[in-house]
């Protein structure tokens, strides 16, 4: 590279953002002129963001100018453009548990829901209702895979059967949460005078054919909660963030 070359590097690269050795070669093939180089540059670059994207012209050049031409920030801010929060993590994520935990995180940012290690469920006003049946079946479900399924009975039991028939559509999982509900508190009250909490837990209610079959049924369909929550949310897209 001679001194010629070296200045018109310098000059080309205050124009776009263009590597050393790309530089040279766009310079050599126009035969040092810079604006032939500086516009086939930008012809090549937009071209590359309409393939990717499959974008107009038009709105492709326009977040090109904005990112001074820069490939990786254009891509980011036509997405953050085209597509809304929820939609760009399901496009990002192929998992649909991974899709799920990062549209509760950000639901939780976006509209700053207050927790005391859990959500409090009592300031949920600021959700829409699809939001609300998300947040609320999903918390839940958090917070039985942290504690456990006895213990996620007495869990704003009430709001989250309402949500599964209602939203979820699973009338089947709602039943079964309130009979479970309803067999647990039986029992309990059967042997609250004789026996601690442990050991009525423990020595009864483990051993209870018809709490066991809720309990089971609800085990072996977690995975169904997944795929609901899932679809339930694709197909109310609009109403997410």
């Amino acid at each position: 590279m001679d001194k010629e070359e070296e200045h018109k590097i310098v000059a080309l690269r205050k124009e776009i953002p263009v590597g050393i050795t790309e530089g040279l070669n766009l310079l050599r093939e126009y035969y040092g002129n810079l604006e032939e180089a500086v516009i086939a540059f930008q012809k090549k670059r937009l071209q590359i963001v309409i393939n990717k994207t499959n974008t107009s012209e038009e709105l492709a050049l326009k977040h090109l100018k904005q990112n001074n031409f820069d490939i990786n920030l254009t891509l980011k801010s036509l997405e953050e453009e085209l597509y809304s929060i929820t939609e760009r993590i399901f496009r990002k994520f192929k998992s649909k548990e991974t899709v799920l935990s990062n549209l509760f995180s950000s639901i939780e940012q976006t509209r700053d829901l207050k927790r005391n290690f859990w959500i409090d469920f009592e300031k949920l006003d600021v959700l829409n209702e699809q939001e609300k049946a998300f947040v609320i079946i999903q918390e839940w479900l958090n917070f039985e895979a942290w504690e456990n399924f006895t213990t996620a009975l007495h869990f704003h039991l009430g709001l989250v059967i309402e949500q599964i028939d209602q939203k979820l559509r699973w009338l089947e999982m709602a039943e079964n949460l309130k009979t479970a509900h309803e067999k647990q508190k039986e029992i309990y009250l059967k042997y609250q005078k004789q026996y601690d909490s442990v050991t009525i837990h423990n020595e009864y209610l483990t051993e209870d054919t018809e709490y066991q079959k809720c309990y089971q049924f609800f085990r072996d369909n977690e995975e169904v909660f997944t795929e609901k929550l899932y679809d339930f949310i694709k197909e109310n897209i609009q109403y997410f963030p």
